[in-house]
């Protein structure tokens, strides 16, 4: 099956190199399709003297038929893609002048280096597929993002060494179903055979979202329902601006809340106690420990997950 996302880019002097980021991020997001076997490019992304009239096209070879995807790029260039079938001389024309950049289980295809026409893997901009849609997410998180993604999943890792539940952090990817595909920001997986290598098929046992402005609808929405739906059996919400973190489990099919913990630096604890009755914390607001019943049970101390955390947004 052929296909093609084109884009045309008109009115500029010289696509190439101008342009030559977002074919990039065309070729990232072709790559993140169920099914993609080959992409294809034409036009000025590979043609340095190209016409700045001409057209960027991408075309993919895939394994079924072809899908149309609603792509979520805010503001990004190519949020109006058409979408048709490539046949007959048009097929023909594809396979004689288009450059292979990028081929299933290769990294160098057709002769084309890929850090010619596509970042690299490190560079990549993150995307998931939620209830068909792709969206991208946070290119680069706030170094607050990243202590926080960071220290859940180094606790996490130290807590199950030797056993049989295992934690992945950020970057590994999740395939809950055909529509669904998930980075979590840190994630615990307690049934090995879900373990692939290249990533978590079906539910992970414990996900871990970490909020950011640009995904945290997702995370509170349409993620928290497919986590749901998919069997993941406890569901973290962290804010990093609240130093809080909401506890979820799936009741009738949905993901229902059960408990929230915030932060607070000792302190703040004393000072609360000074307070009138009735500003003070109860005793279960002033606990500081989450405990994980998994593999014989751990605890997580809120100090360690915050403590670093920069007390502005």
């Amino acid at each position: 099956m052929w296909g093609v996302f084109a884009k045309p880019f008109r009115n500029i002097e010289r696509i190439f190199p101008t342009k030559q980021e977002a074919v990039s991020r065309m070729v990232d997001l072709c790559k993140t399709m169920p099914n993609i076997k080959r992409i294809t490019i034409f036009g000025s992304a590979v043609t340095a003297g190209c016409n700045p009239w001409s057209d960027i096209d991408i075309y993919f070879e895939t394994d079924t038929p072809l899908q149309t995807y609603p792509v979520v790029l805010g503001d990004d260039v190519f949020d109006n893609w058409s979408n048709f079938t490539a046949e007959g001389e048009l097929l023909e024309e594809i396979k004689k002048k288009g450059v292979v950049v990028y081929e299933r289980g290769s990294t160098v295809a057709g002769g084309v280096n890929m850090e010619n026409t596509a970042r690299s893997e490190e560079e990549r901009i993150p995307m998931e597929l939620i209830n068909g849609k792709i969206v991208m997410m946070s290119p680069r998180p706030r170094v607050d993002h990243t202590r926080v993604s960071g220290e859940l999943y180094r606790i996490f890792s130290t807590a199950l060494k030797g056993k049989r539940c295992e934690a992945f952090p950020d970057g590994v990817d999740v395939y809950l179903d055909e529509k669904n595909h998930f980075v979590p920001d840190a994630m615990i997986v307690c049934d090995p055979s879900r373990i692939k290598p290249t990533h978590i098929e079906g539910a992970p046992t414990l996900v871990v979202e970490v909020l950011s402005p640009r995904t945290q609808i997702y995370d509170r929405g349409a993620k928290m329902q497919a986590y749901a739906a998919a069997g993941v059996q406890e569901y973290w919400i962290v804010d990093p601006l609240g130093k809080s973190v909401e506890i979820y489990r799936p009741q009738d099919g949905r993901m229902e809340i059960q408990r929230v913990y915030t932060y607070y630096s000792p302190e703040e604890i004393a000072e609360n106690a000074t307070a009138p009755e009735r500003f003070r914390l109860t005793d279960e607001e002033k606990e500081q420990d989450i405990y994980v019943d998994l593999c014989g049970g751990f605890h997580v101390l809120l100090a360690d997950v915050f403590e670093r955390v920069l007390n502005h947004a």
